[in-house]
């Protein structure tokens, strides 16, 4: 007789009892829209013939995180995927994942997604030897970070919470409506970076430079 031995793999949740997570609702809304601002298929968002689709239009935010995190060098390797609305033409999400040389002396892979089908937590976390730093969302316009120092142990970390509260938006913006996207008024920051820039004569800021833009540009053309 023949005894064969199987052994399964350690992924816990498949075993997690069938309450977890619990039931969806039995009916959901159909379509998508993962913007209350934006209509489909009328918006530039998904016009293709305007550069609609969502790496233009949201994808950029997530992959100027890398340069940030690396330096401005483009990344060794590109692999991306995404999906592609037929009636449309504009690319709805996609995954890209970007590799930087350099080993444990500056390397590392930076994983990015965007998505036009529905709303993400907008995160970004950026994890080193020593803890991880978690930017909550709306990451490309952020108000709060958790800082997470490493100790000795697996999941031992210190949480550190950092938040900077932006100022209120004018009454005249809160009369027409309000913005349409959160955390808008931040945009007050970039207005006033260039209007010290135009002052002193300069043709870029310090905290942005335009080689780290050329970086961003050259991933979502390789893309």
């Amino acid at each position: 007789m023949r005894i064969e031995k199987k052994c399964s793999e350690g992924s816990i949740y498949p075993n997690l009892p069938r309450s977890f997570p619990p039931s969806l609702p039995p009916s959901l809304p159909p379509g998508f829209n993962s913007s209350d601002s934006e209509t489909y298929p009328d918006s530039p968002f998904f016009r293709h013939g305007l550069g609609g689709g969502g790496l233009l239009f949201v994808g950029v935010y997530p992959i100027s995180m890398a340069p940030l995190c690396f330096g401005a060098k483009m990344p060794s390797k590109i692999a991306a995927a995404g999906v592609v609305d037929t009636p449309t033409g504009v690319d709805l999400s996609g995954g890209i994942v970007l590799e930087y040389e350099g080993g444990r002396e500056g390397g590392g892979v930076a994983v990015l997604t965007y998505n036009l089908m529905g709303e993400t937590p907008e995160e970004t976390t950026v994890v080193g030897t020593e803890g991880r730093i978690k930017i909550l969302g709306p990451a490309h316009c952020p108000t709060k970070m958790i800082v997470s120092r490493k100790n000795k142990g697996r999941g031992n970390v210190e949480d550190c919470t950092f938040e900077y509260a932006l100022p209120a938006p004018l009454p005249a913006v809160l009369e027409a409506g309000g913005f349409n996207y959160p955390n808008s008024q931040g945009f007050m920051y970039e207005a006033a970076a260039v209007q010290r820039c135009v002052e002193g004569g300069r043709e870029e800021g310090v905290e942005f430079l335009s080689i780290l833009g050329m970086c961003v540009y050259l991933v979502v053309v390789v893309w």
